[in-house]
């Protein structure tokens, strides 16, 4: 809890720094002079030191676990991971009798793209459309990248949600061109 410190204290302020940057501190307090010893200002540069890296591999650990989830070039969920939620959310709606509906998209004449202009700009149509898919579905759809130019998604929805939000995702994918690199 805040609160506002006696008129004497002693205190002790151990920084915690992140990469040359301060993130926060340890602080221990005393009402008495003389309270702390030199072991004590070790004890409570070493707990900062410790929580500091504490703090790093857990921003590390988040890391791994994001890059092992999601597709790299498109940025949505790989085909290992997709597969992991489509089967939660398969037996999720099992259970609860909820209707789920799934769906594949394939970019049509992809080969054609990368043949003609490179696989630069085949990288360029496949993150466009992994964000126009993203940008349509619900936040409880599940849209993972299944190979190569191909999708596959989950929706938590009756059929013919699901086929109305294909069709919306038609729409949105050919309502513009996409821009590339060549």
């Amino acid at each position: 809890s805040v609160g506002v410190l006696p008129s004497r204290v002693y205190v002790i302020v151990a920084p915690l720094v992140v990469r040359e940057q301060a993130t926060g501190a340890i602080v221990v307090i005393a009402r008495r002079p003389n309270a702390f010893g030199q072991a004590t200002s070790g004890v409570a540069a070493a707990l900062a030191g410790q929580g500091v890296v504490a703090y790093e591999n857990a921003q590390l650990f988040s890391r791994v676990q994001v890059l092992a989830q999601r597709d790299e070039l498109s940025g949505v969920h790989n085909r290992r991971h997709f597969f992991e939620l489509a089967i939660a959310s398969f037996l999720d709606a099992r259970q609860m009798r909820n209707p789920l509906s799934a769906m594949m998209l394939d970019i049509d004449h992809f080969k054609d793209v990368n043949d003609r202009y490179g696989h630069a700009s085949g990288d360029d149509v496949i993150r466009a459309v992994a964000q126009r898919v993203s940008g349509v579905i619900g936040s409880g759809d599940i849209v993972g990248r299944y190979g190569g130019e191909e999708f596959a998604l989950v929706v938590q929805a009756p059929l013919q949600h699901a086929v109305d939000l294909a069709e919306r995702l038609r729409q949105v994918i050919c309502e513009a061109p996409i821009g590339t690199v060549s």
